[in-house]
């Protein structure tokens, strides 16, 4: 298991498969890498998954890089704002746990995406 859904309140959701479902083309037609899914819970919330089963540095890199082209995908063709709760989840069940020095990356990460990023195997509704 790479990441679980804590869902305390029993909340409706539906689970969007991205990556390999949706074809998202650069310009040149190259293949845009993109997040694994995107799960849609409560009133207009809205979380993007990112999941990795690696045991090598610079997964957290290649995960934020996928969660922020899809996002910023999703930002061209929707309001944002519409959305009260915006995250995007980075998870590697070989890596649970982060290190508090990536707070940098995690404040770029919100002022380019608007979402916040949550590099964590717990994905709370």
């Amino acid at each position: 298991m790479i990441a679980r859904i804590v869902n305390e309140d029993k909340k409706k959701f539906l689970f969007v498969p991205i990556d390999k479902n949706i074809i998202i083309l650069r310009d040149n037609g190259d293949k845009e890498k993109s997040c694994d899914g995107m799960i849609l819970f409560g009133e207009n919330s809205i979380c993007f998954v990112e999941l990795k089963d690696k045991n090598v540095s610079g997964w957290l890199s290649e995960a934020i890089a996928q969660l922020k082209s899809t996002i910023l995908i999703f930002n061209q063709n929707h309001h944002y704002e519409d959305f009260p709760i915006r995250e995007a989840y980075a998870a590697n069940c070989v890596h649970p746990r982060f290190q508090n020095s990536c707070r940098e990356r995690l404040t770029e990460f919100r002022n380019k995406t608007y979402f916040k990023l949550l590099p964590k195997a717990a994905i709370k509704l």
